[in-house]
This record gives C-alpha cells, structure tokens and sequence, in this order.
C-alpha cells in the first residue's frame, strides 16, 4: 500500500506556507510547482513545512526543484521545516 502525497496553502500577509504531508517522491515535482504557480505575485516568501513527510531522503529531488523555481520565478526567500531541521 502507497501513502499519497497531500499539500494545502496557507496564507499570512506576504507569506505563503505549504503544508506537505504523507509520500513525496520525484513524481511529485511537477504538482508542488503547479501549486506553488498559482500563489498570487505579492507573495514573496515560501515556508514548506515537511512535519508530516515520512522519508526525507526522498524529498530532496522534487524540493530542490521548488525552491530553484521559487528563486527564478519569485526572488524570494524560503524556510523549510521538518521534525528535525529548520533551513532559510
């Protein structure tokens, strides 16, 4: 049995965190950048919260290509957090 890969969107002034929970593998790039495209322009820091990410080792690939498309697109800062490191 595959656990899926679920995120939600929260909003705080020009702040936007993404909540990932569940399974995230390569397969799941092209979902984080298309929901990452949809946050409104004025939005200029991204917070990815991994808390409920079972394996992080592999979550590397698709979160470089996020924050490398947050970077391009947005010029913007980001904070990654899981049960066990903080990153800006």
């Amino acid at each position: 049995m595959s656990v899926r890969m679920h995120c939600q969107l929260e909003f705080v002034g020009d702040t936007a965190t993404l909540h990932v929970t569940g399974s995230l593998g390569n397969e799941h790039e092209e979902t984080l950048v298309g929901v990452c495209a949809d946050i409104p322009e004025r939005i200029r820091t991204l917070r990815v919260n991994l808390h409920g990410v079972g394996q992080l080792s592999a979550a590397t690939g698709p979160l470089r290509e996020l924050l490398h498309y947050w970077h391009d697109t947005r010029h913007g800062e980001f904070r990654l957090t899981t049960s066990h490191v903080v990153a800006t």
